[in-house]
């Protein structure tokens, strides 16, 4: 099958929809399936993987970390139509969803979009001010591209379900997010430990992702300071950088646990494993996530986690097996870490259970599935 994915975000970006798609590229081009991948270009020139072409970009002096499509090139344009795509999956409705839909609309194929984020949560990166109108803004794009489209995809049931509230009436199929298994099968936690100086014997919280106000990390800060006098062997790592990094260590320093917390800064993707099997615990208090990347991946290297109760995470966590699920409000985080230092024989018995859950997020499973829903729409047409 000859399939075009059209992102607004791809490497050297890391976020778990750049991962995800990666992924799915990759493991679609192992089949032996045509899939081609473009993006606009990005300031640090990255060397691309076969299947990768990038369209101009610009880049606005806002608080973002996304370049700017310029959705034409006329070298690329002739490419994608001599191309002869069956389908175009669309990874975002905005500038390059566009195109994927004009260009699809032209061949006479079929559109799949998948949405993978709550749009509405991230609009202070674009308008600081007038959240609700942003918000309201957001909700139309998003429900008057998806209306367009033949199929929608989303990685959770709870995502299908606000864009039915938001009135999208398209077809929509949920498909978690893949993750490539082998890695964590060989990761080398303690290395890790050694490298960032936290003992054997101190229990290790991690997060992974980015430093950004979307995350609510000041929640599990707060929550480290409720427990520093009676846990003084809990170590907080934040492995990851973003736009809150100063203000967060700040923070930190002004709750009397700077000790207590690393800033292990942006590590490359491909050591993300190490990272994972080297905690004991993962946090994760944000409740704007959909299908958070950052949580599959820690079940994966057996890291039980203590997240938000929110539908993200329910639909891949289960409370007291591989994961405590509580409100995101520092005490119940305080609590939920200390249950978790306290008991070792806990912490064990999640992160099996936690290794058993990630065989159900497996990268080949899900191109599985998107390639029924691609053969699906195509034979609609």
């Amino acid at each position: 099958m000859k399939i075009g994915i059209f992102t607004e975000a791809y490497t050297p970006i890391v976020s778990g929809v750049v991962t995800s798609t990666r992924l799915l590229l990759a493991e679609l081009r192992r089949r032996g399936h045509d899939a081609r991948l473009y993006t606009p270009r990005h300031p640090a020139k990255p060397i691309d993987e076969p299947g990768v072409s990038r369209f101009p970009s610009i880049c606005f002096p806002v608080n973002s970390w996304i370049p700017i499509t310029v959705p034409y090139s006329r070298r690329l344009l002739r490419e994608i139509r001599e191309a002869g795509f069956d389908v175009f999956h669309t990874q975002q409705p905005f500038i390059m969803g566009r195109l994927a839909r004009y260009l699809a609309r032209e061949s006479n194929a079929p559109l799949v979009c998948t949405i993978h984020t709550q749009y509405e949560h991230y609009v202070h990166y674009v308008a600081p001010t007038a959240h609700r109108a942003a918000k309201a803004v957001a909700r139309y794009l998003v429900r008057s591209f998806c209306n367009t489209c033949d199929v929608i995809t989303t990685p959770a049931k709870g995502m299908e379900e606000l864009l039915r509230s938001y009135g999208v009436t398209r077809p929509i199929y949920v498909i978690p997010n893949g993750i490539d298994l082998e890695p964590y099968r060989h990761a080398d936690g303690a290395a890790v430990r050694t490298r960032l100086g936290v003992p054997n014997d101190a229990v290790m919280f991690s997060f992974v992702g980015r430093l950004a106000k979307e995350k609510n990390l000041p929640v599990v800060l707060h929550a480290v300071s409720l427990l520093k006098s009676e846990q003084p062997k809990i170590v907080l790592v934040l492995i990851g950088d973003g736009p809150e990094r100063a203000a967060l260590q700040q923070m930190a320093q002004t709750l009397g646990i700077a000790e207590r917390v690393i800033f292990a800064g942006k590590v490359p993707h491909t050591e993300t494993p190490a990272y994972h099997t080297a905690a004991d615990a993962f946090v994760m208090p944000s409740v704007t996530e959909v299908n958070p990347y950052a949580v599959i991946e820690a079940l994966a290297g057996g890291t039980p986690a203590v997240a938000a109760d929110s539908f993200g995470m329910r639909e891949i966590l289960t409370h007291n097996q591989d994961a405590l699920l509580v409100p995101p409000e520092p005490e119940a985080f305080a609590e939920a870490m200390r249950r978790l230092a306290k008991d070792e024989n806990l912490r064990c018995f999640m992160s099996e259970a936690a290794r058993e859950k990630a065989q159900q997020y497996s990268i080949q499973r899900c191109a599985e599935r998107f390639l029924e829903i691609y053969a699906g729409a195509v034979g609609k047409r």
